[in-house]
């Protein structure tokens, strides 16, 4: 019985224990659910938080990549306007010279706003039949070894002309043709068919001597420039043409990234292609980071190519973030919640999700206003106009980079400190003036002075704007200056050089006008002295007939040295000009001026120029001494000393005088000094001008320094003055000092006769016509008077063997004397022609040479004068 009972007890056991072992399992259930699902939340969250680190490392790539590629689009923007700022000096001046070049460039600063440029240049686009020519005025500009190169014809070459810096190697660049390399003469080409700035791959021409190098690549920038009409160049194509030539920019892509990227902070590898290629080939930049990640050949977590047009030329940026582990943030974390306790990791996940969320998001947000301040002051930074905010108490709160670069403080050293403090400011109008003014317009421009750091002072043209508060006050203040001193230097050189153009144009207008009357009153003249001069050789001397006609021929001696002056000053008289003594005439005029010099006037005389010469008329250098000691005298009123100095100079830069600026070369200086009143400034500007005089009636006729200044002018020099009232005045007078010459000695001889030879004598004046045969047949010839120059034309074709001699007026009605002359010898080639004119200007002699007279002669004449002609032309006839 015992044995079946336990028997019957087993299987109750076993399903008990299968009961237990079951409610075990099942009261475990919920701990393991707790587990399975706090491991899977904890798991969720590990994920989840990866995730969003991805996202916003991707986030942030992308945002910064494309902020520096807008950074880099704009910068390079600035460097397009740099080749248009050159466009514009050629549209706004016909001729350059290496010197405007020069200046222009260094007005650029292209070291502190464009430091990538390594050279700035003009190319001259020339025809083969130009490139000659070019050569030769290239090397007459001081360029001796300039040449087109490489040594190769072509129907048209792109030559370098102008570039800056010039050192060494721009020096060799000169002459490179643009279209002897495939590069630069694929962007060339490029850019006359866009009729824009174009710009280029890695460019390494031959003038360079040196490759591009990965670390080193060059690009050209290049605009065309076009024949402008008016104040612009053509707009279509139609009436473009061919470019007249080529402003282009060597660029440094190294020294280009570290200008537009130096307040960029670049935390990801970042490279430049050319084009669309993202090759090595292609390569123009790559920093230290970018190149790492390419040679080390590691997988980036992020990567971007952003394709750039800049200057109608693509461009490839590459960014590269590095590796997963160094690009995505937040990583330990993930670690941590993985590892987290089953209690703790619905809480931990909780918080960190939410956490997560709540920072992502503010994070967000206070990104995207970061950025957007950062990228508003970035602008600001990037313009070349000076910008700083001042509040309402006119305490500096910003100050931007432009600003730090003209006034030389940092923002540091500004912010907090007061504007006008300091920068010294000083203002056109009172400070009251200006703040009713904001207070009411809330605005204000005008031109300000300020004062930078190293002391140096610089004219702004300075622009307020207010911002006001809540309540309509004044809150804060900004202001944007821009320098324009060299614009105002410019703009006063402007203003002096109209002056002096105006001053030359009226002298040059007055001179026109004297020589005419010069002209019609020489003819006048000419019957007065020459019927004198026959009517004093007859009158008995000592005789009151005598007396009178010496009185009219003295009368018409003056009437005829003022008309000389008036010649000269209109720079119309013709002398003959061969190398004078200077020392000798400024002597002997002393030695003449000093009899008749009152006891109060002293002379003092210092002429050390030995045997140094000019090259003028001998009489024309007399005038100018004469007439200079003579006002110096008539200045003096009271006595004074009169001092003369002569000396050789040398100019080793152009000279800016008075009365002109002469260019660089060795003078003969004449210095005259007073001691008397001084010239008063008011009238300084008006010493010059003929029939000026601040003389009594009677005293002067006011052609004195119009006669230096016109003989002066006319022999290669000019003159200057310097006047302090109360201490006398000093003109000093510059000719060209040309070899040497000796004393000159004065010979007098009698006057030549004739041997009866038969003279042909033209003028339209029919008093002068038999003057001039009463003058000629005392002189021991036959005179044959004619008034018209068409029937003596047709005496002389009847019987062409009768005449020895032609002596005629050049300005006649229906023929001139040149227009006589030539047909005259058309018909005999031998018979000497002498010309005379009232108005014997050089374009006279030059038109007499031409058609083979052999003299000019000035009217009015007498009778040596007419003697010594005729001598002269028959001796040269008989020497044939």
């Amino acid at each position: 019985m015992h044995a079946e009972a336990t028997k019957a007890t087993e299987p109750a056991v076993g399903a008990d224990l299968r009961s237990r072992r079951f409610g075990d399992l099942r009261a475990s259930l919920p701990a393991l659910l707790v587990l399975i699902v706090s491991l899977a939340a904890t798991a969720v969250a590990w994920y989840v938080l990866r995730s969003q680190a991805e996202a916003n490392g991707a986030t942030d790539f992308d945002d910064d990549t494309r902020q520096l590629a807008q950074t880099i689009g704009v910068g390079m923007q600035g460097y397009e306007e740099t080749l248009h700022a050159v466009a514009a000096l050629f549209a706004t001046s016909r001729v350059i010279t290496r010197d405007d070049w020069r200046r222009f460039v260094d007005s650029l600063e292209l070291g502190r706003d464009h430091p990538g440029i390594e050279v700035l240049g003009f190319a001259k686009q020339l025809h083969a039949q130009q490139q000659e020519q070019h050569e030769r005025a290239m090397q007459a500009q001081g360029l001796p070894d300039y040449r087109i190169w490489p040594d190769r014809i072509r129907d048209d070459a792109v030559a370098v002309t102008f570039i800056e810096p010039f050192g060494a190697e721009a020096r060799r660049s000169l002459g490179y043709d643009l279209m002897a390399d495939p590069v630069s003469r694929g962007v060339v080409e490029a850019a006359q068919a866009s009729a824009g700035v174009t710009l280029s791959g890695p460019w390494a021409p031959a003038a360079r001597n040196r490759a591009p190098t990965h670390e080193a690549s060059t690009i050209l920038m290049v605009e065309p420039l076009y024949q402008y009409q008016g104040d612009s160049a053509p707009a279509d194509a139609a009436t473009r043409g061919d470019p007249v030539g080529y402003v282009y920019a060597a660029i440094n892509c190294n020294q280009l990234m570290a200008d537009l990227l130096h307040e960029s902070v670049v935390d990801v590898g970042f490279a430049v292609y050319d084009g669309a290629r993202t090759s090595g080939g292609a390569l123009l930049y790559a920093n230290t980071r970018a190149r790492d990640l390419l040679r080390a050949g590691r997988k980036s977590a992020f990567e971007s190519n952003i394709p750039l047009t800049v200057a109608g030329h693509r461009w490839t940026l590459r960014f590269l973030s590095g590796p997963y582990e160094q690009a995505v943030p937040h990583r330990p974390l993930q670690w941590i919640v993985l590892a987290a306790g089953i209690p703790l990791s619905l809480l931990l996940f909780g918080i960190a999700w939410s956490q997560a969320t709540l920072r992502a998001r503010a994070t967000r947000i206070a990104l995207d206003m970061t950025k957007s301040v950062r990228a508003q002051a970035g602008l600001l930074d990037l313009t070349h106009d000076t910008v700083f905010l001042r509040d309402h108490n006119n305490i500096i709160r910003y100050w931007n980079r432009a600003a730090s670069d003209t006034y030389g403080y940092s923002a540091e050293e500004t912010i907090g400190r007061t504007a006008d403090e300091l920068l010294k400011t000083r203002f056109p109008a009172p400070l009251e003036e200006i703040w009713r003014e904001l207070e009411e317009t809330g605005k204000w421009e005008g031109e300000l002075v300020h004062t930078r750091r190293d002391g140096t002072e610089i004219v702004t043209a300075s622009r307020w704007a207010v911002q006001r508060d809540a309540h309509g006050r004044i809150e804060s203040i900004l202001e944007t200056n821009n320098d324009v001193t060299e614009h105002r230097r410019v703009e006063r050189e402007r203003r002096r050089l109209e002056a002096s153009l105006l001053q030359a144009s009226k002298l040059e207008a007055m001179g026109t006008l004297a020589g005419g009357i010069a002209h019609d009153f020489n003819n006048i003249l000419g019957s007065i002295l020459g019927y004198g001069e026959l009517a004093e050789s007859e009158a008995p001397p000592g005789s009151a007939l005598r007396r009178y006609i010496d009185n009219i021929m003295v009368a018409g001696q003056r009437a005829k040295s003022l008309i000389a002056r008036i010649l000269a000053f209109s720079r119309s008289g013709l002398a003959q000009r061969r190398p004078v003594h200077v020392q000798s005439i400024v002597a002997e005029t002393l030695d003449l001026l000093s009899a008749s010099l009152p006891e109060t006037v002293q002379v003092e005389r210092n002429l050390a120029v030995d045997d140094a010469a000019v090259v003028a008329d001998p009489t024309q250098v007399h005038q100018v001494v004469l007439n200079l000691c003579t006002n110096a005298v008539q200045a003096m009123k009271d006595g004074g000393t009169l001092r003369v100095r002569l000396e050789v100079v040398e100019a080793h830069a152009p000279l800016a005088l008075m009365t002109g600026t002469l260019p660089p070369d060795e003078y003969v200086r004449l210095s005259v000094s007073d001691t008397g009143p001084g010239i008063d400034p008011g009238v300084r500007d008006r010493v010059f001008d003929p029939f000026f005089t601040t003389k009594g009636v009677g005293v002067g006729t006011g052609l004195g320094l119009s006669l230096v200044h016109g003989i002066a002018t006319d022999l290669g020099g000019a003159v200057d003055m310097q006047s302090e009232l109360g201490r006398g005045t000093t003109f000093d007078v510059y000719l060209p000092c040309r070899d040497c010459a000796a004393p000159i000695e004065e010979e007098r001889q009698a006057l030549p006769q004739g041997n009866g030879e038969t003279v042909m004598l033209v003028d339209d004046e029919e008093t002068l016509v038999r003057l001039g045969e009463e003058i000629i047949a005392k002189l021991g010839y036959e005179p044959v008077g004619y008034t018209s120059p068409v029937e003596a034309l047709e005496a002389f074709r009847a019987d062409p063997q009768r005449f020895d001699v032609v002596l005629s007026d050049e300005t006649m009605p229906g023929m001139t004397g040149s227009q006589l002359a030539e047909r005259i010898r058309a018909i005999n080639g031998d018979v000497p022609i002498v010309l005379m004119s009232g108005y014997a200007a050089a374009p006279l002699a030059a038109r007499a040479l031409a058609v083979g007279a052999v003299d000019v002669l000035n009217k009015p004449l007498l009778a040596h004068d007419i003697a010594r002609a005729l001598e002269g032309a028959l001796h040269r006839r008989a020497q044939r």
